[in-house]
């Protein structure tokens, strides 16, 4: 990590790795395609901080994975369909102030395993995507730990996502989170059940109300 990795071998046998701490080779941009294919044991990946554009397909491989960290990739625009086939995903913090993050797939709300997701959007979404696809963030039932920072001048997230976060019955801790009115914050203040139930130990919200 911190280094000047630049390329990576195209197909090792790792059968053993269980972390893969890369963060910080900027100049690492490419994971090749078949990277990921021997690495079933694999727990933890850390590739915050390079320039990679995209994960590969064989990020499917990746069965016992429990935490991936993608935070200030400034080229990654979205995450592999493949995604969905990492249940046992735990932590996935990813997206960056800077970056060109612009919507998370829909195969996210297979990760239901989830404790802590942390997303930075920076990209400007394409007009048939949103940023969250509504009914994705309830699924994550055992979540504790949400941060969701929004580019002020992106839309919003869908609609529904407000009563959606209202209804994380283990989440402890909101550490960003944007409301884009007046309105839809007294909604989660009225209606949110760990708000009401007393279960945010820790909050540290920036809100950013728009009329």
């Amino acid at each position: 990590m911190s280094n000047e990795i630049c390329n990576l071998p195209e197909n090792p046998t790792s059968l053993s790795l269980v972390t893969l701490f890369l963060q910080g080779n900027q100049s690492l941009s490419r994971i090749p395609e078949s990277f990921f294919q021997h690495m079933h044991n694999l727990r933890v990946v850390d590739l915050s901080h390079t320039d990679i554009k995209e994960l590969p397909s064989s990020v499917s491989n990746l069965v016992s994975l429990r935490g991936l960290f993608l935070l200030e990739c400034d080229c990654l625009i979205t995450l592999p369909s493949q995604i969905g086939n990492l249940k046992k995903l735990k932590v996935l913090h990813l997206g960056g102030r800077y970056g060109k993050f612009e919507y998370l797939p829909i195969e996210i709300q297979q990760l239901t395993l989830l404790r802590s997701l942390q997303v930075s959007f920076g990209g400007d979404i394409p007009p048939n995507r949103v940023m969250v696809p509504n009914g994705i963030i309830s699924r994550f039932s055992l979540l504790e730990n949400l941060s969701i920072r929004v580019n002020p001048y992106s839309p919003k997230c869908g609609k529904s996502i407000v009563e959606e976060v209202g209804s994380l019955k283990q989440l402890t801790q909101l550490l960003e989170f944007r409301f884009a009115t007046l309105e839809s914050f007294e909604h989660f203040l009225r209606e949110s059940y760990p708000w009401k139930n007393s279960k945010l130990e820790v909050i540290w919200v920036h809100f950013e109300l728009q009329q």
